[in-house]
């Protein structure tokens, strides 16, 4: 009898933990839905890329402190769903998730957007993103 129960057991927590996602970053979760679960069990690399990003791929800035950047509006920016971006929610450095917005993003040069109050919210060019990714020991591929 203990056999068939330790059997069940361990038959019910083997299926149990097959079933179980692996521990994805909530804010990824809500830019990439489902599809962050592959990228977290296929492309490490790639996951441990967009955390970084998610950390370290904007900074607010004052719109004085800039040599002549090209200011793009705010008034479009939205999410998939259509929920215009509301200012306030970039001063929430800890859980803004400007990946859920349709900001534009450069390979090659900053991108400026004027949050009207005197300060700009900075994307840092993708290709600077990548090498200080690299640069910090987390990319684990090279």
């Amino acid at each position: 009898m203990k056999k068939i129960v330790l059997s069940a057991f361990l038959i019910i927590m083997g299926v149990s933990y097959g079933q179980t996602k692996p521990q994805a970053d909530q804010r990824l979760v809500e830019s990439y839905g489902e599809d962050i679960y592959q990228i977290l069990q296929y492309r490490k690399d790639y996951y441990k890329f967009l955390l970084f990003e998610l950390d370290n791929g904007y900074e607010i800035v004052n719109v004085s402190d800039l040599i002549s950047p090209m200011l793009l509006s705010v008034d479009d920016i939205q999410t998939s769903s259509g929920e215009a971006f509301n200012v306030a929610v970039a001063d929430e450095s800890t859980s803004f998730n400007f990946m859920m917005y349709n900001f534009m993003r450069q390979k090659e040069h900053n991108v400026y957007y004027d949050l009207g109050d005197g300060r700009a919210i900075k994307f840092t060019a993708l290709k600077v993103l990548w090498q200080q990714f690299d640069d910090s020991g987390l990319n684990t591929k090279n």
